[in-house]
């Protein structure tokens, strides 16, 4: 196996003790190269106007595991498109709730060598895909005596469609059996509204 002849200069222009900006060299310059590449926004490369922003396209959304997973089929797409010798071993995000952290991994192979690197981003990771969910099976009045009780404790949580469960989802609760046609319908979903 060859090793890369790469060079590459540190892309957060960080320098040396000496003034002199920290390079890279091998594996390492293959690594720095791509992540200044996912972290560029489309139009940075000069003669190719339509290459970058695979990540800039999640700031600013809501990461649920629906936006996620597509968002990692997007940039799987791009990165195959705009880099034809990296062949992707993995590629996912990673969540923490808990610190707020994305973590975005990828492993790659460039002329039989593999690289592995990791991107953490800070942004805030929203309660759409914090809960773990409760399913409620209760319908009609059972239904509507446990929204009546929970209502003090939902905050602003509205009751909705959850289109990536297909059902109705009032904050960490789905209601696996709730539909339009249910007697308490109009009662359930004004209680579940009331205040916003």
């Amino acid at each position: 196996m060859a090793s890369l002849d790469y060079i590459d200069v540190d892309l957060y222009g960080e320098e040396t003790s000496a003034g002199n900006p920290k390079t890279y060299s091998g594996i390492e310059a293959v690594k720095n190269a791509f992540k200044n590449y996912l972290l560029s926004d489309p139009g940075d490369y000069l003669y190719y106007p339509s290459v970058g922003g695979a990540i800039a396209q999640i700031l600013h959304k809501n990461m649920t595991a629906t936006i996620l997973n597509n968002l990692t089929m997007s940039i799987k797409r791009q990165i195959e498109n705009d880099f034809s010798g990296i062949i992707i071993n993995v590629l996912q995000f990673i969540p923490d709730y808990e610190t707020g952290v994305l973590e975005f991994f990828i492993s790659f192979s460039v002329n039989g060598e593999q690289i592995d690197t990791s991107l953490y981003f800070d942004q805030k990771i929203t309660e759409a895909i914090k809960y773990e969910y409760t399913y409620i099976e209760y319908v009609g009045e059972n239904l509507l005596n446990f929204c009546i009780n929970k209502k003090p404790d939902m905050g602003s949580n509205t009751l909705g469609i959850d289109n990536s469960l297909n059902l109705f989802r009032w904050g960490e609760y789905v209601f696996q059996n709730f539909t339009p046609a249910d007697e308490y319908f109009a009662e359930i979903y004004a209680i579940c509204n009331s205040g916003i």
